[in-house]
């Protein structure tokens, strides 16, 4: 056989699996529609954890690599969700301004834009506002001009403009629009911002955006958390969101800085420890654990080189969230039980 009758022989399976495909993401419209109907969440955890196992299980039974297999379906999952929730809007334009320059705020106005929306990028430095905007194709104008344009307001900005008054001395400006913050903590703001937004007239609704800015939206989930001025405006925070591939997941505060204390605090305290733990035994032991590296361990390593990029605001989460203290201590107790059940009769005393 030649190697041109092979390669149509590939083009011919290349097309079934298109195909199959195809026909995939039909069904997902299916299920997206009765998900509507039934009130229900386009994401679904303990699914995506069976389907990813399901075809860990075949790759393996068909001798398909493993990794080859996992990126696959992350992607047919991400796609199959962002699917589902543009399909439960419509695409109405809308204009979005965005105040601060951070990483996670010029991901979303990227993701905004090729949304069909318009948007905005202003702040308290011009040259900043206009990088950013020339990197994701938005508008670049004035504060005030920019706040007055746009229908939401997304406060892209660190904790430090929180607390150095920058948000009070703007916030009269904000009368009669919707306006989010998008801090991981919400401890520090939101009672103050809920006070502002009774004072001078305008929509409060938190959100926190539960991924990475190296981490491609889509499918993604994002908490939405209304104030006592938010509550009437939530689902077209929701709608906004899900029309830009996002999954919106209403909770009031309490509940978001409770989870946050366990998804986030905790998770980052041992990856920290983990990752100290690791250099520092590494060079105790003289060895490369590289070399012996598991899929696993390097799954691991890639979690904390994402999380070292982002260092400041991990650290700013083990301080600011309302939990993070109990939530130490108690990690600590269980981690020592654990070694003292393993049979380090020490442990407990140490």
């Amino acid at each position: 056989m030649e190697i041109e009758d092979l390669r149509k022989e590939i083009e011919e399976i290349d097309r079934e699996i298109i195909k199959y495909l195809a026909k995939r993401l039909d069904i997902v419209k299916k299920i997206g529609r009765l998900k509507i109907e039934e009130g229900k969440s386009a994401s679904d955890d303990e699914r995506e954890l069976y389907v990813k196992n399901y075809w860990r299980e075949l790759s393996t039974i068909y001798g398909v690599p493993v990794e080859m297999a996992k990126e696959l379906i992350e992607i047919i999952i991400k796609y199959s969700k962002y699917i589902q929730l543009k399909n439960s809007q419509n695409s109405d334009s809308r204009t979005i301004t965005f105040i601060g320059y951070g990483r996670m705020g010029k991901l979303l106005a990227l993701y905004s834009i090729r949304a069909g929306h318009r948007v905005i990028i202003t702040g308290r430095d011009p040259e900043k506002a206009y990088s950013v905007a020339r990197e994701v194709g938005g508008l670049v104008l004035d504060i005030g001009e920019a706040i007055e344009r746009g229908e939401f307001i997304v406060l892209a900005l660190s904790l430090e403009a929180f607390r150095d008054g920058y948000i009070d001395r703007i916030s009269r400006l904000f009368k009669e629009k919707i306006v989010m913050d998008i801090l991981s903590s919400k401890t520090p703001v939101f009672s103050h911002m809920e006070e502002l937004s009774m004072r001078y007239g305008f929509i409060y609704i938190s959100t926190h955006p539960l991924f990475g800015p190296q981490t491609t939206p889509i499918g993604e989930k994002i908490a939405v958390i209304p104030s006592k001025t938010g509550v009437s405006y939530v689902d077209d925070v929701c709608k906004l969101w899900r029309s830009i591939g996002l999954d919106p997941i209403v909770i009031d505060v309490e509940t978001h800085e409770k989870a946050m204390a366990v998804v986030q605090v905790l998770t980052h305290l041992y990856l920290l420890a983990f990752q100290q733990s690791l250099e520092e035994l590494s060079r105790e032991l003289g060895v490369d654990p590289y070399i012996l590296s598991t899929p696993t361990f390097r799954d691991l390593m890639n979690v904390i080189r994402r999380l070292n990029n982002i260092k400041d605001v991990v650290l700013e989460i083990q301080k600011s969230n309302l939990f993070s203290e109990m939530v130490r201590s108690r990690a600590l107790s269980i981690f020592m039980e654990i070694v003292h059940k393993l049979g380090d009769k020490h442990a407990l005393h140490s």
